[in-house]
């Protein structure tokens, strides 16, 4: 359920999809159910509620900007994340920030909201290390996909910032490679002249 706010319903239906073949598997195990998640009662005014989760989990309060400019994210945010999803219960603040690092880390798109996660993350009471050990492993989920990560780009640094791997995919005839951008690198606009 966390999982959805930040990776989408279609990523978190597969992971659901995944958990339940594999709780299908074990099925006569033994396993101990968990614990239910909880509802807010009906009159709970969930704008407000919402509005002081995020301000206990974040120790701020968020207006203007994107708020302004389209103000049903905000109500979004506070009813259905900060409100219905929180409220569930099951996991605590840190324990949620360890989740959404790692999920939005893999997404390796929305380093504006990992970094404001990372800083969530710390007020809560996580270190740079648990961080890092976070960052470390999810790194491996995309070490190249499935053509591999190959070696460091070092001798075109100068055309990006962060970090770049190349692993050429053929030797012969048309060539093609697998090129990997590690979160928050950036690429200079380009143009490949002789064919590339």
């Amino acid at each position: 359920m966390q999982a959805y706010a930040y990776c989408g319903f279609p990523k978190s239906l597969n992971g659901l999809t995944t958990f339940k073949k594999v709780m299908d598997a074990r099925s006569g195990k033994n396993d101990k159910m968990g614990e239910e998640g909880k509802v807010l009662p009906k009159e709970t005014d969930k704008f407000a509620y919402g509005d002081d989760v995020q301000f206990a989990l974040t120790g701020k309060r968020y207006k203007g900007g994107i708020f302004d400019f389209a103000p049903a994210i905000d109500q979004y945010l506070k009813e259905h994340l900060f409100a219905d999803i929180f409220a569930r219960g099951m996991l605590n603040f840190q324990e949620r920030e360890v989740a959404t690092i790692a999920i939005l880390s893999t997404l390796q798109t929305v380093p504006a909201q990992l970094n404001s996660h990372i800083n969530t993350g710390k007020h809560n009471g996580l270190t740079d290390e648990q961080i890092g050990e976070i960052l470390t492993l999810t790194s491996e989920v995309y070490k190249g996909g499935d053509f591999g990560l190959g070696e460091e780009n070092t001798g075109l640094a100068k055309y990006f910032s962060g970090k770049c791997y190349v692993n050429p995919l053929t030797k012969d005839g048309v060539r093609s490679t697998n090129v990997t951008f590690e979160p928050t690198c950036r690429n200079n606009w380009h143009i490949h002249h002789k064919g590339g």
